[in-house]
């Protein structure tokens, strides 16, 4: 959750002998969480998180509370997955999802299991529009820099809102 990056900001600082600037780094990322435009009125709107071989995350996991700070409803949550499982490729075809969020590995790093992510009835599953990239690296891990895939699917969910006129 969203609230072990407190915990692993504390307890580093707390090692390094540098409680100040742990604190510093907490005050920075609750102002920029706090900064966040709101998420506007029920229903959010259902994103399907895609990594490599189709793998996904459900409720309890970081990038479900990612997804979920940054105002979109949790497909794979939604499905009753819990943890990180699969979602296939026919059920997103099927459901077609308001937003499809393709959480990518560094380019340097080709694999066979990433082409997932770049099949024809997945991409077509949205539109162009609804499609956003998230590095891995962004969300991986509880630490203060996940602000900045919070903050990037907030304006994605913004952009989406207000090309369909509502907020």
């Amino acid at each position: 959750s969203l609230d072990d990056v407190e915990v692993h900001v504390r307890r580093v600082a707390r090692a390094l002998g540098a409680k100040a600037r742990g604190e510093a780094l907490l005050d920075a990322f609750a102002r920029r969480l706090a900064a966040l435009p709101p998420a506007g009125p029920d229903p959010r709107p259902r994103a399907a998180l895609i990594e490599s071989s189709g793998v996904t995350s459900g409720a309890d996991t970081l990038p479900h509370a990612v997804m979920t700070a940054a105002g979109f409803d949790n497909l794979g949550a939604r499905l009753g997955i819990n943890g990180v499982g699969r979602i296939a490729l026919e059920v997103i075809v099927a459901i077609r999802p308001d937003a499809l969020i393709l959480g990518r590995l560094e380019p340097q790093y080709p694999s066979l299991a990433a082409r997932t992510l770049s099949h024809p009835a997945l991409i077509r599953s949205v539109a162009k529009s609804a499609l956003i990239d998230i590095p891995d690296n962004l969300w991986s891990c509880a630490t203060p820099r996940i602000i900045a895939a919070i903050e990037r699917l907030a304006r994605f969910r913004a952009e989406l809102a207000d090309r369909r006129g509502t907020q």
